[in-house]
């Protein structure tokens, strides 16, 4: 169940958007801790914090890179970021609710929504803003 840890393979080349990326592996790894050693449900306060704190920064800090530049794909770009943001606010609920499957569930989308964000979805927009902006 070990999430892979940041490795250079997602990195865009962009230290900004890469230095947001690697704190988002770092919560998902602190998740990860707490899941094989029990305490994954104490965790998730802190994750959601962690999870608002990536969305609002970072979200906000890609969505105006491709503003400047005039990403022609920057709504389906956006579209991801309200998808990632209603999911988590959905499995937020649930936590509250007190249900018990959310530690292994947020974790399981967080992986696969972090792969694929980061390894196509960024990596496509930062190839045509160049990696130095």
């Amino acid at each position: 169940m070990r999430m892979k840890s940041w490795n250079e393979s997602y990195a865009t080349g962009n230290k900004v958007i890469d230095a947001q990326h690697k704190a988002l592996f770092e919560s998902f790894d602190e998740l990860n801790e707490a899941i094989v050693s029990g305490q994954g449900k104490d965790m998730l306060a802190k994750i959601f914090l962690n999870l608002d704190h990536y969305a609002k920064v970072h979200f906000e800090t890609e969505e105006n890179y491709m503003r400047m530049f005039n990403y022609p794909d920057i709504q389906a770009h956006i579209d991801e970021h309200k998808e990632f943001s209603s999911q988590i606010e959905m499995y937020r609920s649930r936590y509250l609710g007190k249900d018990n499957t959310i530690p292994v569930e947020i974790f399981k989308f967080m992986k696969e929504w972090i792969v694929n964000h980061v390894r196509f979805t960024d990596r496509k927009y930062i190839e045509y803003l160049g990696k130095d902006i």
